[in-house]
């Protein structure tokens, strides 16, 4: 059974999403908690805890009287596995497809002839040994499988 996905984190992988494209530019200012209660559909209290959350990842600053800054990717100290291991399984997932979709991409684009070929022959192989394991007879008594 799957944990429920906290508003915070679906605020800030929203968050994330739009610094990530481009929304919400290094060293600009995101928008202030009444308009992202709004645009989120969430409390007070989901919004801050999710600025919290990535002002203390380094994704934002938040200065007291000034607002709540993106910050620069360098500036993200937050070691890559501690973030993994935060992060929700649907966000992990999101990202590995992403990821997915580029290297089928670049394999595509640099393969070879001999990859063709070898990948032709690990496929051949797997097809032979699946078929052996289908076509074994199964050797149970007949009154073994009857459930009673």
């Amino acid at each position: 059974m799957t944990k429920p996905i906290k508003l915070a984190d679906k605020v800030i992988f929203e968050l994330q999403k739009e610094i990530s494209l481009g929304k919400y530019k290094v060293g600009e200012l995101i928008p202030p908690e009444p308009v992202l209660m709004e645009q989120f559909g969430v409390g007070r209290s989901t919004i801050r805890e999710a600025i919290k959350t990535l002002s203390n990842a380094g994704v934002l600053k938040v200065q007291q009287g000034a607002g709540t800054f993106v910050c620069a990717p360098a500036e993200t100290t937050e070691p890559l596995d501690q973030r993994l291991r935060r992060a929700a399984l649907q966000e992990v997932n999101h990202v590995r497809q992403l990821l997915e979709v580029e290297i089928v991409q670049l394999a595509v684009t640099y393969r070879t002839q001999e990859d063709l070929e070898m990948m032709d022959s690990l496929l051949r192989e797997r097809w032979r040994q699946s078929s052996q394991i289908i076509m074994k007879p199964v050797q149970m008594p007949i009154s073994a499988s009857i459930k009673r």
